[in-house]
């Protein structure tokens, strides 16, 4: 049996398992992570960084206490992918200081049908690429079936408003079935690429404000740059 001296400090993404246990008590197949979910490879004869991760997507039935939600078709998959991608690489980004100042950002996010949302979480926990984690979990929630999360609450205005989605560990993704839009889904990505909301680092603008916008130049430099997400050299042919 494998297992950690001490609880694990990600051991709240698979509630499934004891605290203790390390990499699902099946070490041959799984490597625990370090928490960084994606990876910069980094091409310097073209000077280009790009983004890489993969998102395993809850495609069941997801039951809690209070609710059941349905899961994602792999229409909803197809369709999630090709339009972040292009949303994102339409943006033309570019690193403007720093260590990579000039290069351009790509990214490659790719998203794929992860089964039960306790499946998704387990196989994203053991998705590597060249030694490091680049797997992410999506599942589904409501008001009914997440009332914590999603709870609606009345703004200073007189208005309400709900979350969109919530990021935990920046890597497991809950989306808000009533605002599961591309818009809200690629502000949680952005959690998952190491970025934080506004309201933390009391930025303006940019895709960690809300309502989200375009990627700033600020949050340009800090994927560019960050060390949130393993460089990777890419190998020259």
């Amino acid at each position: 049996m494998s297992i950690f001296l001490s609880v694990d400090p990600h051991a709240d993404r698979c509630p499934n398992y004891t605290p203790y246990v390390y990499t699902f008590n099946n070490p041959i197949n799984y490597i625990d992570p370090d928490g960084r979910d994606g990876v910069r490879v980094i091409d310097r004869e073209n000077r280009t960084i790009t983004i890489k991760a993969n998102y395993y997507l809850q495609t069941e039935n997801r039951t809690t206490r209070t609710g059941t939600v349905s899961g994602y078709s792999q229409k909803d998959i197809t369709r999630i992918e090709t339009r972040t991608n292009e949303w994102l690489n339409k943006q033309n980004l570019s690193v403007s200081e720093g260590e990579y100042e000039g290069y351009n950002i790509v990214f490659d996010l790719s998203f794929k049908e992860g089964g039960s949302a306790s499946e998704s979480r387990i196989t994203a926990h053991g998705d590597m690429y060249e030694g490091h984690n680049i797997g992410n979990s999506i599942e589904r929630g409501n008001q009914r079936t997440d009332p914590t999360i999603f709870s609606i609450e009345m703004n200073d205005d007189g208005t309400f408003s709900h979350a969109g989605g919530a990021t935990s560990n920046k890597t497991n993704i809950i989306m808000n079935t009533t605002s599961d839009n591309r818009t809200n889904q690629i502000h949680e990505f952005g959690h998952t690429l190491g970025l934080d909301d506004n309201v933390k680092t009391g930025e303006k603008g940019g895709l960690m404000a809300y309502p989200p916008g375009k990627i700033s130049q600020k949050e340009a430099n800090k994927l560019g740059n960050g060390s949130f997400l393993p460089a990777v050299e890419k190998n020259r042919e």
